[in-house]
């Protein structure tokens, strides 16, 4: 997965207004300053790991979301086809299955 820096900031700045706050409120339930959410919202600067996670909880949002745009649902929504997939494997089968993702992991 790649990661488009300049979404972040548009992700930030969407969530934040669905959940009808502004920057001022965002900055005080992360412990940020208001200037600091300003420059991401407008990617004039990247969130470090932590001030990530600070947004992650404060907008009720995965890394996940912020990062590649995938919300909580399409994550569950997808293991689901995959856990569904994996019951109806043999045990070879599963093998298998076992051995492409460690040769995919192991690539990137």
């Amino acid at each position: 997965m790649v990661i488009k820096y300049s979404l972040i900031g548009k992700r930030v700045a969407s969530r934040r207004r669905q959940l009808k706050l502004t920057q001022a409120q965002l900055a005080e339930k992360t412990e940020l300053t208001s200037k600091y959410i300003s420059n991401i919202e407008t990617s004039h600067s990247l969130p470090s790991i932590e001030s990530l996670m600070q947004l992650c909880a404060a907008l009720d949002v995965t890394p996940n979301y912020l990062l590649f745009g995938i919300s909580e649902k399409q994550e569950t929504t997808k293991l689901d086809e995959v856990n569904r997939l994996l019951s109806t494997c043999t045990p070879q089968q599963l093998e298998k299955v076992i051995e492409f993702i460690e040769f995919i992991t192991n690539r990137s």
